[in-house]
């Protein structure tokens, strides 16, 4: 296992106050000037665990249709979703953001 790209990311949201009001104002552009560019039209929200309150998300439903044009979106190989991202110059689908920050990185 490998450190992943959202480990990084957090370290500087959590060490970058203009970062952290960059990323409330637009997430994924906030996100980009980072260098983690997240591909296609989705929408990105950030939500910060405190003491009080943990997030969890799901990945969506496997057996769940995709819209018309999405499969156009993986039909690469490298996405389980429409909606990867690249880090560094690397390809991952959406499924490597996982919790903790970390991703297997034979997968």
């Amino acid at each position: 296992m490998n450190e992943s790209p959202l480990h990084a990311i957090s370290n500087i949201y959590h060490e970058d106050a203009g970062f952290r009001a960059a990323v409330e104002e637009d997430a994924k552009a906030a996100l980009a000037a980072k260098g983690l560019e997240i591909h296609g039209p989705a929408e990105v929200s950030v939500a910060v665990d405190t003491e009080d309150t943990v997030h969890m998300v799901f990945p969506p439903d496997p057996n769940m249709a995709l819209p018309d044009g999405s499969l156009d979106a993986v039909s690469g190989g490298w996405g389980g979703y429409p909606n990867g991202y690249t880090y560094q110059g690397r390809h991952y689908d959406s499924r490597q953001l996982s919790a903790g920050g970390r991703y297997d990185s034979t997968s």
